[in-house]
């Protein structure tokens, strides 16, 4: 009886629901047994070692060692996909249930925002169409979960933001207490905070409850109650606005408090902004179909960069698409839908064609005029891209609410007719009845036919890009020498670096299985190797320094000292490296196979000991372990990083007992604390003329050093001195003035910190004896206040909601418990 029930009053709902559940499964037919993976759209190949590395604020994939406050968003996604891991799936079984839940929670968050929204009798249907138009629309197929050389929308973001927005609007319309308020705040921060990895998504998420905000006040205004609808509005917004902030202060705080760094990560540009802007502007009709795309049709290198460009630029799909876009305004023609609050839509949708039509819309120039005085024009560098998300949203409910207005009239006018039709097709079929299903059928296939067409691309695999003459295919196997580097690498527990070339700027371009199943992405040895892998030219240091000096063929080699003072034991070389990819590439420094060959033809210290598949491993014959050292030489270079080449081509200099400072890396109070004994150096170019330089090696203190640490995390080393001499105290990872050493809980002095060797962190201690230094990367402390913030506010959080039903059951208890006794 109650299965009836529930069936007879909700069975629209769960027959619209099953439907999208099914419509879902379209996402398994993308993969074909590989991962999908390009540029920006990757995947972690290791669950595990993501899920520890993005707990930790000071990130060291890939380059010496970088802040990366963002990379803590990642936490509840990494926990899920450790989850998966474990229970017995592959990598690409859990990017397959990624996708297909992604897919499925767009339409079903599109459901619920639609739902929201008055349409009669039609509001099961409505919302159906909208959420199958959301799924499979254009923008959705290319930037979402389609893959091609143009950057990808995160697809957690598009999935779940018209949830969000669903959820507020229910909310404030309804006028819900606390506890729907506190029920908002952690749904928000569940689904939505992995996409924050990116902050331009949570400047979107805003912008659209501020949308709705206005809309809400318009209302009031209606109603001649703006003023009780502000106080709502700001009372309410308070109050999500404080529990939503302390439910993600484990990642607010470490961002903000790393606000200009991150930014500059985020948003780096070269050339003109504007310009950039401009040229990434889609064509106003193009933003107005839902299909803002400015590169249909380009090609790299003879490749087309978007997967079916040729079918969406066919005159076949531009009419159907015309089509659909004048079908968004028929609800227009029926003015009793487009009352109250479906003229929201309206509204943002015209907002956001506008934004995201960049300088192609009719603002012009005014768009980025405002972005660029708010500080957002890089953010927003991409507009038909970052907007176009709203395009798609908007678009969706209004195209769904056309399809859904015809088909209702349709039907209604079929009903009124009913006999008529009876008496006219009897005499054909003899089947009133069937001739009336027939009719509907007939309706249905006229409605949705160009809607099936719309999102052919997205129900069939081949918005996956299939791989072309010089582009790889998106579809990734990781060739299985990796997997046996990767076990080789594992049996040794040294603490080493590895240098992987060739050096890239962001990402790497591999040819696997002849190129057809290539890759363009960030490093896979970095994901799968345990040992620091270092690949990207981060613009200063030492790692630019070796790209200049292969770029230069090679000309002088880089002496074993020099890779030894990056800790590094092993040079990877990747002879499957697609160089016809990446060459004239801005992405990746000016290098090709035949440089690295000639500079390691100039290398009489490093030898290969082991290769697998197309990579080969080259041993630093001189390396010793180097991570944490001490050493009781100092050398002041008056110069700059150009300079080193005068020591790591002399045979005598050792430097593990060596430290090397360049003076314009280092300010006034810094010199000025340096021990007595430091020996400084005129740089020129003649070596011989090098003051004292001969005889360096002899006018040192020498003294006695032991060192042992241990590595407590990323941000974390506890180091076990004996010591009968003052000594500098290294730690080999990229300079940063968050890095402290303290002793005894007394932090060195600022002064005693200074860049070491070019690029690492050094600290002069002027001690002796036997104590323990802490080196320790104090912004990891805002990130355990966060989280302690954001556990104790989930806990409260939970226990409000479920505070009823614990009072109840603790009654129940009491009662039992009274009379027993």
């Amino acid at each position: 009886m109650f299965i009836s029930s529930y069936w007879e009053k909700y069975r629209l709902t769960i027959i619209s629901l099953s439907i999208i559940f099914s419509l879902g499964l379209v996402s398994l037919t993308w993969f074909k047994d590989s991962l999908l993976i390009m540029w920006d759209k990757t995947f972690p190949l290791n669950p595990g070692k993501a899920l520890s590395d993005n707990i930790y604020i000071w990130l060291d994939f890939a380059t010496l060692g970088t802040v990366n406050t963002r990379a803590v968003t990642l936490t509840q996604e990494n926990l899920l996909i450790v989850f998966l891991e474990r229970i017995g799936l592959s990598i690409v079984q859990i990017q397959m249930v990624f996708y297909y839940s992604l897919l499925t929670f767009a339409g079903i968050s599109m459901y619920f925002l639609s739902n929201q929204f008055p349409a009669g009798k039609m509001k099961h249907l409505l919302s159906l169409l909208s959420s199958v138009i959301y799924m499979f629309n254009p923008f959705a197929a290319i930037f979402v979960w389609g893959t091609s050389l143009f950057p990808p929308f995160d697809p957690i973001f598009y999935a779940f933001l018209p949830l969000i927005l669903g959820l507020y609007i229910k909310v404030i319309r309804e006028r819900r207490g606390l506890r729907y308020v506190v029920f908002l705040s952690l749904i928000w921060t569940l689904v939505l905070t992995p996409a924050y990895v990116n902050p331009v998504n949570l400047i979107l998420t805003l912008i659209a409850l501020f949308l709705f905000d206005i809309a809400y006040v318009a209302e009031g205004a209606r109603r001649r109650s703006v003023l009780e609808h502000v106080s709502f509005l700001l009372k309410f917004s308070l109050k999500l606005g404080l529990i939503w902030i302390a439910l993600n202060s484990f990642w607010l705080i470490p961002v903000v408090a790393f606000s200009k760094i991150e930014l500059a990560n985020i948003f780096p540009i070269g050339g003109d902004a504007f310009s950039f802007f401009q040229a990434s502007s889609a064509t106003l009709i193009d933003t107005m179909r839902s299909m803002p795309f400015w590169g249909l049709g380009t090609a790299y290198k003879g490749d087309i960069l978007i997967p079916l460009s040729n079918f969406y630029t066919s005159p076949f799909f531009t009419i159907i698409s015309f089509i659909l876009l004048f079908l968004v305004f028929i609800p227009v023609i029926f003015r009793r839908l487009v009352q109250g609050r479906v003229i929201f839509f309206y509204f943002f949708y015209l907002f956001s064609v506008a934004l995201a039509s960049g300088t192609n819309s009719p603002l012009g120039n005014l768009v980025p005029i405002v972005l660029n005085s708010l500080g957002l024009l890089e953010a927003f560098r991409l507009p038909s891209l970052k907007f176009g998300v709203y395009v798609s949203l908007s678009y969706s409910y209004l195209l769904g609410l056309a399809l859904a207005t015809i088909l209702s009239v349709s039907l209604n006018y079929i009903r009124r007719k009913k006999s008529s039709f009876q008496s006219k097709y009897s005499e054909i079929f003899s089947l009133g009845h069937f001739a009336r299903q027939l009719t509907c059928v007939l309706v249905f296939s006229l409605v949705l036919t160009p809607l099936l067409i719309y999102g052919y691309p997205s129900l069939s695999n081949e918005i996956i890009y299939p791989g072309g003459r010089v582009i790889p295919s998106s579809r990734v196997q990781v060739p299985s020498y990796y997997f046996d580097a990767k076990n080789w690498l594992y049996s040794q527990y040294d603490d080493f670096n590895i240098l992987s070339l060739p050096i890239t700027k962001e990402f790497v371009a591999y040819s696997w299985n002849g190129g057809i199943k290539g890759f363009v992405g960030q490093q896979p040895e970095s994901w799968l190797f345990p040992q620091q892998v270092i690949s990207l030219d981060v613009g200063s240091g030492l790692v630019q320094y070796i790209t200049d000096i292969i770029n230069n063929n090679g000309t002088f080699g880089i002496r074993n000292q020099l890779l030894s003072l990056m800790n590094i034991r092993y040079v990877l070389i990747h002879n499957d490296t697609n160089w016809s990819f990446m060459q004239d590439n801005i992405m990746w420094p000016t290098t090709s196979g035949e440089l690295i060959q000639s500079f390691f033809n100039t290398q009489t210290n490093l030898s290969i000991v082991q290769s697998f598949g197309e990579i080969g491993f080259y041993k630093n014959e001189y390396w010793q372990p180097m991570h944490v050292y001490g050493a009781t030489k100092c050398i002041l270079i008056n110069g700059g990083l150009n300079q080193i080449v005068n020591f790591i081509q002399r045979t005598d200099f050792r430097p593990e007992e060596t430290i090397l400072l360049f003076a314009d890396q280092l300010d006034a109070q810094q010199i000025s604390t340096l021990p007595k004994d430091t020996i400084l150096v005129q740089a020129q170019n003649d070596v011989k003329n090098l003051t004292y330089f001969n005889n360096l090696y002899f006018s040192h203190l020498t003294g006695n050093i032991s060192l042992t640490f241990e590595k407590i995390n990323p941000t974390k080393y506890v180091v076990h001195i004996v010591t009968s001499t003052p000594f500098s105290l290294v730690l080999s990872e990229s300079y940063d003035k968050s890095w402290i050493a303290t002793i005894d809980r007394q932090q060195l002095s600022d002064q005693n910190h200074f860049k070491a060797n070019g690029y690492a962190n050094g600290w002069y201690i002027n001690r002796t004896g036997t104590y323990t230094v802490t080196l320790e990367f104090w912004p990891q402390n805002l990130f355990y206040i966060g989280l302690a913030i954001s556990v104790t506010t989930l806990i409260l959080c939970i226990f409000y909601i479920l505070k009823d039903k614990l009072r109840q059951s603790i009654s129940n208890i009491s009662r039992i418990l009274n009379g027993y006794f």
